[in-house]
């Protein structure tokens, strides 16, 4: 795990640290901000309730989100051949305290990726659900990531959001 990520306790560090290590491809060092429960998800609707009643664009929870990094770390995964270039942009970022330890961060986020000659481009409405952890450092419980667009057509969305 990467030192800094156990340390981080201010939670816009911590969202712009998960941005960064996003774009740089350092997804074991992403995976380790995740609590052992937890769940990132891209609804297909606006306003959605519930990732159980509806399809959803990705509903993973820790054991996914794992098997998703080493799916990205394989040698034949060919979504991601030639990989993609991303830059993130989190904006608008503001904090909701919650009971207990626990938190959350709200922000405007972009996904600009770059793959293949073609632009594409994720914008939307991010919250973060994190915890205090044991070294005084942050941990992400749930990430939902609502895209403005989300009920259009998209792509196959080959990166983590």
């Amino acid at each position: 795990m990467d030192a800094a990520a156990a340390t981080i306790a201010d939670p816009f560090a911590f969202v712009l640290h998960e941005c960064d290590l996003l774009d740089r491809w350092r997804l074991q060092e992403w995976l380790s901000l995740w609590a052992e429960e937890c769940s990132y998800w891209v609804p297909a609707l606006p306003g959605q309730e519930s990732p159980h009643d509806a399809l959803s664009h990705i509903y993973d929870d820790r054991r996914l989100l794992e098997t998703r990094v080493r799916r990205f770390a394989h040698a034949m995964f060919h979504a991601q051949k030639p990989p993609s270039r991303t830059v993130r942009f989190a904006t608008n970022l503001r904090v909701v305290e919650q009971p207990g330890a626990a938190l959350s961060v709200l922000c405007s986020l972009q996904v600009a990726e770059f793959r293949n000659g073609l632009h594409r481009s994720y914008l939307g409405h991010c919250r973060y659900d994190l915890l205090r952890g044991g070294a005084g450092g942050l941990l992400i419980r749930r990430k939902r990531f609502e895209l403005i667009d989300c009920d259009a057509p998209q792509e196959g969305i080959s990166i983590i959001l």
